[in-house]
């Protein structure tokens, strides 16, 4: 779908962004179950390209489109499959391993296309097994790894910001999902919650307003929606927005699903 959109209009908005300000970009994935984009070579690596004439990317790696009912499964079947999940992931990474050592200054790290949460990993061992393949996998690359985290609302605060904090401990970077495209929880208890975090943990702020959960239905947030939703973060917190697709104006809008 996104292929459709010619490299000039590609270009076009990737200049616009960086007129906005924007310094960096997050490609969410590069590989989607069996969908490679046609790797090293393909469609997707050269708009990459173009952006990266101007700014780092993030590089997303191996996305399961099965993820979310995977993860939710008893203790045992989760370490499985997050083993397994993180193995996707290196292999990802060795397949565009050329591409990557070739623009080594622009990349900016690596993203771990899955999204955490409270909910998924409530319990101490849970959380063990979770931090240690994250320590694993960071200890065998020599780029900055990130991942995003998205609030349940199972933790009170305190325990959450100390989860977290656990999970930066291993070497990968957390990125908090605000939550207002989602509106899953209410606004002010989002807040309670960043407002614990250490200033280290980024904050992605969702400029889309979801009409349907499954399947995953959203349009961009108009203006009025956005200062109705809005949630605050300290300075002092990276910020990242979601997403590119959602953005507007936008030169040569992407298209949603």
């Amino acid at each position: 779908m996104d292929k459709a959109l010619s490299e000039v209009k590609w270009k076009a908005n990737t200049h616009y962004l960086h007129e906005q300000g924007v310094s960096s970009a997050v490609v969410q994935w590069t590989q989607f179950g069996d969908e490679t984009f046609g790797g090293e070579h393909g469609w997707l690596a050269s708009r990459l390209d173009l952006w990266m004439k101007q700014s780092p990317v993030w590089f997303g790696l191996y996305s399961d489109p099965e993820y979310f009912s995977a993860i939710d499964v008893p203790a045992d079947e989760q370490r499985l499959y997050l083993d397994a999940l993180l193995s996707k992931n290196e292999e990802t990474l060795s397949a565009w391993t050329t591409w990557l050592d070739t623009r080594r200054e622009r990349v900016a790290g690596l993203y771990l296309p899955f999204e955490l949460s409270d909910y998924y990993f409530q319990t101490t061992a849970s959380q063990h097994h979770l931090n240690h393949a994250l320590r694993r996998f960071a200890d065998n690359t020599t780029h900055p790894v990130a991942i995003s985290v998205f609030i349940n609302g199972v933790m009170p605060p305190e325990t959450f910001a100390a989860w977290i904090s656990s999970i930066q401990q291993t070497g990968v970077k957390v990125w908090l999902q605000n939550g207002r495209g989602t509106g899953a929880l209410p606004k002010a208890t989002v807040q309670r919650y960043i407002e614990a975090l250490p200033c280290d943990v980024g904050i992605i702020d969702e400029i889309f307003h979801q009409e349907s959960a499954s399947p995953f239905k959203a349009r961009p947030m108009t203006d009025a929606e956005k200062q109705k939703a809005q949630i605050a973060a300290e300075a002092c917190h990276p910020h990242l927005t979601f997403s590119f697709r959602y953005w507007r104006p936008m030169p040569f809008p992407l298209p949603i699903p």
